[in-house]
């Protein structure tokens, strides 16, 4: 070869390899990924990350508000969904999110309580019972909602109260059953968080008075039953307690003696 070619050749060499790198460089490593070569694999990437802190204000904003449980669901899945994805969140940090979140649904729901109480009872609030007494099986709620479920059983045998006055007065006289439902009455209506509920305070002044009436009326018409007990004969003051006697609408409020003196006093 002749030596004067010699430097030209290698200068020209070292120009395709400089070339060459830059052209490589530039294809591969530039921010939008370069030219039509999709293959390369870029240098500056941007890991995805739960949004930890902003998931923890909405949880906050959950728990300040009054129950609602779509938000809850919305929540709930989302972190569902980036916890089993193994994406920029830990087990760690997944477990403590989800039990923000369930302390913070469990304190709506309390939030919610505590307006019907405010309202006096005239919202209802079973479909939020069957929630709180599901949510309280979770670490840490049962403490939040204990108080509300509580509040909320007494309600519920209060306001049954008027069923079982009208199921034991069309019953056979028990002075025992009717001590025992007096005394119901007077726990559960003065139960202090519903004691001010108009129908609760209707049901505490109104029942015991029905109990009472049962009492009294049964009181007049058992020496006469024993009469006849003892004698096989009805006398005249049993009579006037038959359907169509002076005291027969008396009678005809209580099932089991109006059934009583229909097929044996008043044939």
């Amino acid at each position: 070869m002749n030596k004067n070619l010699k430097p030209f050749l290698f200068i020209l060499v070292a120009a395709l390899v400089i070339g060459t790198t830059v052209i490589y460089d530039k294809f591969f490593n530039d921010d939008g990924g370069g030219g039509g070569g999709g293959g390369g694999t870029p240098t500056n990437t941007t890991s995805i990350n739960f949004p930890v802190t902003d998931f923890k204000d909405k949880c906050n904003l959950l728990g300040d508000q009054p129950w609602n449980p779509n938000e809850y669901t919305n929540l709930k899945m989302d972190l569902e969904t980036n916890s089993k994805s193994g994406i920029g969140l830990s087990n760690e940090t997944a477990k403590e999110l989800f039990m923000l979140l369930e302390h913070k649904y469990a304190k709506s729901m309390y939030i919610t309580y505590e307006n019907w109480i405010d309202k006096e009872g005239q919202t209802n609030i079973s479909d939020l019972y069957n929630a709180m007494f599901k949510q309280s099986s979770l670490p840490g709620c049962k403490a939040i909602l204990d108080t509300a479920i509580y509040v909320y059983n007494k309600y519920q045998l209060a306001v049954n109260l008027p069923n079982r006055v009208t199921e034991t007065i069309n019953s056979e006289y028990n002075v025992l059953n009717i001590d025992q439902l007096k005394d119901e009455i007077n726990n559960l209506c003065n139960t202090p968080q519903i004691a001010v509920f108009p129908n609760i305070a209707s049901i505490s002044k109104n029942e015991p008075g029905r109990l009472d009436d049962f009492s009294d009326y049964y009181s007049k018409i058992y020496p006469w039953i024993q009469y006849y007990n003892d004698n096989n004969s009805v006398p005249d003051e049993l009579k006037e307690y038959c359907l169509n006697g002076k005291y027969g609408k008396r009678t005809n409020i209580y099932l089991y003696y109006s059934n009583l003196f229909t097929s044996k006093f008043c044939n």
